[in-house]
């Protein structure tokens, strides 16, 4: 995905947070909002270890990447749903 070295528990979350809002017409005001019923635990973010970041408003989910600097989210769009900053890992959500 657009150079970001998705981990699958990225894209989990991102199927996850598609299938809650076409189930309740929203999406959550946080990932924990998707567990049980979507995922068994939010996704850890591989380089601190922390949850993921997830903001609703953005619709996107990111990693703090590398660096381990929390930016809010990559906001370069690419054709998929990735964008594309690379330092820090960031999926868009559609809707």
């Amino acid at each position: 995905m657009g150079g970001t070295h998705a981990a699958p528990k990225d894209e989990a979350a991102v199927v996850a947070l598609h299938a809650f809002e076409k189930s309740k017409g929203h999406l959550p005001e946080d990932l924990d909002g998707l567990v049980p019923e979507y995922l068994d635990a939010v996704p850890r973010d591989p380089f601190d270890g922390k949850p993921l970041r997830y903001s609703r408003a953005k619709r996107i989910v990111y990693s703090i990447g590398s660096d381990l600097i929390d930016r809010g989210g990559a906001t370069a769009t690419g054709e998929d749903d990735s964008c594309g900053d690379s330092l820090e890992p960031t999926f868009r959500i559609g809707g």
